[in-house]
């Protein structure tokens, strides 16, 4: 039994509802009417998001349910009322620790995905989502991972602000490109909204969605501590491994780039620096 509306994006519209089966409240996530037409969606959408129900992690949004009605596809989702990273950031960045604490659950739960074999490729604040009390969740991997590849046609994940360089080239030249999408470009995206947390801002941006993608896949990474001069100087070392341009470069796993982070916070990073580990 449908509530009322509780979110709006691009892809889809969330409503809130009621289930009286399990009598719970649950999240019902109805995808984009074009999405709807791509050949082979709804079927590929299907198959993803019960790979990713399978995963049953405490830091990822559990999926109850994947239907369609009337031609409209719809995921069954559970429903946190905590809002999103994203409103949160309207009132201003987070804490080095804080966004530690953060930091350590997201990526549990995308090693948890990449085990399996599901890169998200749509990391954002918009899809970290937080319960009543207060922990966060990955959102929208069903999405993400089912618009790979429809209809015969690559398509590229993700959103411009957090693409790694490999989508952005992807994104500019289809065709020409050759970058596999990795668990590393999720890596990347972590990387861009741990910058947004700590400075309120995204590394890269732009006018236009060209713009924004050359610059993740030509321009420098950006100063840390000319946006917030409270930041410890090691933040620029972590922040430059996370966004390093050459996959290679990065962080293998999202846990290590969290460990450092959360290292950072209690001075165990500068003593692993001394003792050269």
């Amino acid at each position: 039994m449908l509530a009322r509306e509780i979110g709006q994006g691009g892809m889809a519209t969330v409503y809130l509802a009621y289930d009286p089966a399990t009598r719970r409240r649950v999240a019902i996530k109805v995808l984009a009417h074009e999405l709807a037409q791509l050949p082979g969606f709804a079927a590929r959408l299907r198959e993803e998001a019960e790979t990713v129900a399978a995963l049953e992690h405490e830091g990822i949004v559990q999926v109850y349910d994947v239907g369609e009605h009337a031609g409209q596809p719809f995921i069954v989702m559970q429903y946190l009322p905590g809002g999103t990273l994203a409103a949160r950031l309207h009132q201003g960045p987070l804490s080095l620790r804080q966004a530690a604490q953060l930091l350590n659950r997201l990526a549990e739960g995308l090693d948890a995905a990449h085990r399996r074999q599901i890169v998200h490729q749509d990391i954002k604040p918009s899809n970290i989502l937080f319960d009543e009390h207060d922990h966060a969740f990955l959102s929208d991997f069903g999405i993400a991972v089912a618009s790979r590849a429809i209809g015969g046609r690559q398509v590229v994940g993700g959103t411009p602000r957090y693409m790694s360089p490999e989508q952005a080239r992807l994104l500019l030249a289809p065709r020409a490109a050759n970058d596999p999408i990795t668990p590393r470009s999720d890596v990347y995206a972590l990387g861009v909204v741990l910058f947004q947390v700590l400075t309120g801002r995204v590394p890269y941006d732009g006018v236009t969605i060209s713009e924004i993608a050359q610059a993740q896949i030509e321009a420098p990474v950006p100063r840390i501590k000319a946006l917030n001069a409270h930041l410890p100087e090691a933040c620029q070392e972590i922040i430059n491994r996370a966004l390093a341009k050459d996959p290679a470069d990065r962080y293998a796993h999202a846990t290590d780039l969290a460990h450092d982070v959360h290292d950072l916070t209690r001075g165990r990073w500068y003593l692993r620096r001394i003792a050269g580990s």
